[in-house]
């Protein structure tokens, strides 16, 4: 997917309107449609000049390509006077479109060009028509981003020397890396890190150490689509993760050790947050994992001397500097340019744009639901400490009371639509409905007859005519489920509200023994409407159906599909047996809040959002 689409803001959300603004007394005029009510984008004054090819020097020599794009005299096609902030963003992308961009005239930021900005689009390190071996974002990228943000603010012509960062997925992964090392009272003032989850080995490549098919791609595929060099990277560290040696331990990048801690956001969010630049993250509910929900948090956490690994609990202070969208699209879908111009002009121009800097709810989610469209304000993440416990009992209930009388279920290892491999619990049902508002858990005690498991858990939304309509998910393997309880949070009753496993290596279980995992679901901001019931379904593995193998079939929400091959081996011919009730107390906790609690604020399509509902009221 190209930067152009990203920007084009085309997603997949729902439209929606959410209630009107007030008008102010002295001023009857509707409220425009953007955040603030009283901005609008200015008119384009400017044309755009390309300037191609630029070659950027690197401290290590290695010279990296520029496309500068220029604010321009309309009337005469040069260069327009004066000195203009510069958006800088680090693409992959042009490897198969590189003649196509170093010869076009147009890019991808000419809706900032027209209104302000020069606009630098940098191939990263290794990739298109840069020099150098790529790395993934690796420490070597990120050194590259420090030095592009001193080049654009002090060597660029034109320049004014305040820059912002911007782009969406890998070119948003890029922002935070680069802020990472820049320190406080860097030239970067304002960045949109949009598309982007906080713990990539968690959230996109892997799903508590299960392998997904965009670790696949990333490690065999990358080469079609990032160049030679990202591929010879890769290969070798995507390999690793699917042998074992002679203990039956992986590689290193099948655990979350340091390949991954170096691309970790949140392992790096007191580095971002002491720059103090302004954060507008910008995801979809279709992301993969926990999205950037535990980024925000992070980010919040550690600007106000927290612990980036905490919950951000209702009441905590939070700053309005670090601000979430979160809406009902796909991977890249939601974005406006209107709404990013916005976020630009207030903190690089010092405009007065009437989008709030001091918002004690900054964080913008649209709620989900068979019929819920509305967005809300929040500023905790999960949105309560109070968890509500539901009991798996052995006749396939999900109640309020711990069950006495022990049972069990057994489950053998296959596809979802093999008889035997799944089975369900269903509430009753929940007569004024409730909101789940946040991150789940299951506390489950089972045993395998061999020395593995694997265990998916799938929560739905009953509706009373039967229709099941999936609400979030988690999954974890039995070898990979030590905790670590420095990181995992509950509430304040003791139930488990985000269990952090460790991942650091392969703890095979004993055959029969009875063990208790804990799986994390993803968060998710959910209306049950009144008479609708939950049903937790659990499974062995994941439908290899959603399993998809070639890159352009990914589905992203798609994890926990691909064990490697020991693990494979291990799980095959599996019966599981689920213990609950009695000894056994096994558990769904669940952030439930009464339904439609938190008021909705004023939402609707702009003209630069693509069709897509907004929130305008922050």
């Amino acid at each position: 997917m190209s930067f152009r689409r990203w920007m084009a803001g085309v997603g997949a959300g729902a439209l929606a309107l959410g209630l009107p603004a007030a008008t102010h007394a002295a001023d009857a005029k509707a409220p425009t449609p953007y955040p603030g009510g009283t901005w609008r984008p200015p008119a384009p004054s400017y044309g755009v000049l390309a300037v191609k090819n630029v070659s950027v020097p690197m401290d290590d020599g290695v010279d990296l390509v520029a496309d500068v794009y220029y604010p321009a005299d309309p009337g005469t096609g040069q260069r327009a006077a004066g000195r203009f902030p510069v958006l800088l963003t680090q693409t992959p992308y042009t490897n198969s479109t590189g003649l196509a961009t170093s010869t076009s005239s147009t890019g991808p930021g000419d809706y900032f060009v027209e209104r302000g900005y020069i606009f630098v689009s940098v191939d990263v390190r290794g990739t298109g028509r840069s020099g150098g071996n790529g790395g993934f974002f690796s420490p070597r990228d990120a050194r590259d981003g420090v030095d592009l943000v001193d080049w654009v603010a002090h060597r660029l012509a034109g320049s004014n020397g305040v820059v912002g960062l911007t782009g969406c997925s890998y070119l948003g992964q890029t922002q935070l890396y680069t802020a990472a090392l820049l320190g406080p009272r860097s030239p970067v003032k304002a960045m949109v890190p949009a598309c982007v989850s906080g713990d990539v080995y968690r959230d996109t490549y892997l799903e508590n150490g299960i392998p997904s098919p965009a670790w696949d791609g990333a490690g065999l595929a990358a080469g079609a689509l990032l160049g030679p060099t990202i591929e010879a990277y890769m290969v070798p560290q995507y390999l690793a993760s699917q042998v074992d040696d002679a203990s039956g331990q992986a590689g290193d990048t099948a655990y979350d050790r340091t390949f991954w801690l170096e691309r970790d956001h949140i392992a790096q969010a007191r580095a971002v947050a002491a720059t103090g630049i302004p954060a507008l993250m910008w995801d979809g509910w279709v992301e993969p994992g926990f999205g950037a929900q535990e980024l925000w948090a992070a980010l919040e956490n550690a600007a106000m001397g927290r612990s980036p690994y905490a919950p951000l609990l209702p009441g905590q202070p939070v700053t309005a500097r670090y601000q979430l969208i979160v809406g009902n699209w796909t991977h890249g879908g939601g974005l406006d340019n209107g709404i990013m111009l916005e976020w630009y002009d207030t903190w690089l121009k010092g405009a007065r744009t009437g989008m709030s800097t001091g918002t004690r709810t900054p964080v913008h989610l649209q709620e989900l639901g068979t019929a819920s469209t509305r967005w809300v304000n929040v500023a905790s993440y999960p949105l309560t400490n109070r968890y509500r416990p539901y009991y798996l009992g052995a006749d396939g209930t999900l109640g309020s009371a711990p069950v006495s009388s022990a049972g069990s279920e057994t489950l053998v290892w296959a596809q979802p639509t093999v008889a035997g491999s799944t089975t369900s619990f269903t509430s009753g049902p929940l007569t004024r409905g409730a909101m789940l508002a946040g991150p789940a858990a299951l506390r489950i005690w089972a045993s395998s007859d061999n020395t593995e498991l694997e265990l998916m858990a799938d929560l739905y939304d009953l509706a009373p005519d039967g229709t099941a309509t999936a609400i979030t998910h988690g999954g974890i393997l039995g070898s990979l489920h030590d905790l670590d309880r420095s990181r995992s949070w509950t509430d304040a009753a003791g139930l488990p509200v985000r269990p952090f496993l460790s991942l650091q290596r392969d703890t095979y279980v004993p055959t029969g023994a009875v063990t208790e995992y804990e799986v994390p679901l993803y968060p998710k901001v959910w209306e049950l409407a009144p008479g609708h019931r939950l049903q937790l379904r659990l499974s062995t593995q994941a439908d290899e159906r959603a399993c998809m193998t070639a890159m352009e079939k990914i589905v992203w929400p798609v994890l926990g599909c691909k064990p490697r091959p020991s693990i494979l081996g291990r799980l095959a011919g599996g019966t599981y047996t689920l213990e609950a009730g009695g000894r056994y107390p096994t558990v769904l906790s669940l952030p439930l809040l009464p339904y439609e609690s938190l008021p909705v604020v004023r939402s609707g399509v702009t003209p630069t959002s693509g069709g897509v509902a907004l929130p305008l009221q922050w």
